[in-house]
């Protein structure tokens, strides 16, 4: 059932929006744990996004950095933020 929302929710979010190209100019090898995730921890921080949502215990490594600054929050923190604004 989460899966199932969360899908239902990104395949909306593809519908009624524009897929933007992220170019990436620094790397901050922020998660040393998994080198391989970085590279969404980078994309998030140079796109702006207002949330890294994610599942892997790796980023709690990326929390505790003073900068640069992004929200990472599970699938659970995810989906309530979503019933909060009526989008599911």
């Amino acid at each position: 059932m989460l899966r199932r929302a969360l899908l239902n929710c990104y395949r909306n979010h593809l519908l009624n929006r524009q897929v933007i190209y992220q170019r990436i100019f620094y790397n901050w090898n922020a998660i040393s744990a998994d080198p391989d995730d970085n590279k969404f921890f980078d994309a998030a921080v140079a796109s702006g996004a207002d949330y890294l949502v994610t599942n892997d215990a790796h980023f709690n490594e990326a929390k505790k950095l003073d900068f640069p600054t992004i929200n990472i929050i599970n699938t659970d923190e995810f989906l309530g933020i979503l019933s909060e604004m009526n989008l599911i």
